[in-house]
């Protein structure tokens, strides 16, 4: 449906000089032992030492912010004094992308050998030559840091300098970061419902959750495999509760 790769002679990629490459199935349990949350995702399988001369360092990674930043995001939250478009009380919006490395165009020629499930007897020796990105390949995280930054920019936002992962909008006095496929947006609900269109126009998109103390928010979701809670206590001051990784908490006990 996203047109990741058109198939098309095995010859034409040879006679470009440029070796398809290997995919694979890779399954992943992202949720616990108990509560399986399976992902399933055709990957390529490109080698270092096929792009050390090719590719440029700042190409294979892209930013990640640290845990941290989600804390001060939520530390934000509960504090008093943060100003908002319109005024409004202040709200976290969590936005999952489905398919992150995928979004992208690709910017290099790419080949890669389609899988089983793709190739009939009609189709002859043909490979696929990509559209998109794709998982696997090394310059793959970058380019979805490049697209969304770029979104981001065209809807008045500023990339982070010291962590390009982070963003502001001036305007929305909105922040937040990308931890990944994941968005953590702070805002007033304006803000953050701004952010849900711009995500929603050019990827598919889901908002797992809106906390904060409006009646259309929720009080507790699991951020990154921790449980977060958003509570008062009896003088009516808001407080946080952020409880460890599960996973962690096996692996520690195992």
């Amino acid at each position: 449906s996203i047109n990741l790769y058109d198939k098309v002679p095995r010859a034409l990629a040879v006679a470009r000089g440029i070796k398809p490459v290997p995919v694979r199935w890779v399954n992943v349990n992202k949720g616990d032992r108990l509560t399986w949350k399976l992902r399933c995702r055709l990957v390529g399988k490109e080698l270092k030492a096929k792009t050390k001369e090719t590719l440029l360092a700042h190409q294979l990674f892209s930013a990640m912010p640290p845990w941290e930043i989600v804390k001060a995001l939520f530390s934000l939250l509960v504090s008093d004094g943060i100003e908002t478009e319109n005024n409004e009380d202040l709200e976290i919006g969590v936005f999952d992308i489905s398919r992150a490395h995928f979004m992208p165009k690709v910017k290099r020629e790419l080949y890669i050998e389609l899988p089983p499930e793709d190739l009939e007897e009609s189709d002859g020796d043909v490979v696929g030559r990509l559209n998109r990105n794709m998982y696997g390949f090394r310059d793959a995280s970058s380019g979805w840091q490049e697209d969304w930054q770029d979104l981001l920019k065209s809807e008045g936002y500023n990339v982070g300098i010291a962590n390009p992962a982070l963003f502001y909008n001036p305007d929305r006095k909105s922040r937040g970061g990308v931890h990944g496929d994941d968005f953590y947006v702070l805002g007033g609900k304006s803000a953050i419902d701004h952010m849900a269109a711009t995500l929603a126009s050019k990827y598919s998109m889901r908002e797992s959750h809106r906390l904060g103390f409006g009646p259309h928010c929720v009080d507790e979701a699991s951020v990154l495999n921790r449980v977060v809670h958003l509570g008062k206590d009896d003088s009516g001051r808001k407080f946080v509760q952020i409880e460890p990784d599960a996973r962690h908490i096996e692996l520690i006990l195992k």
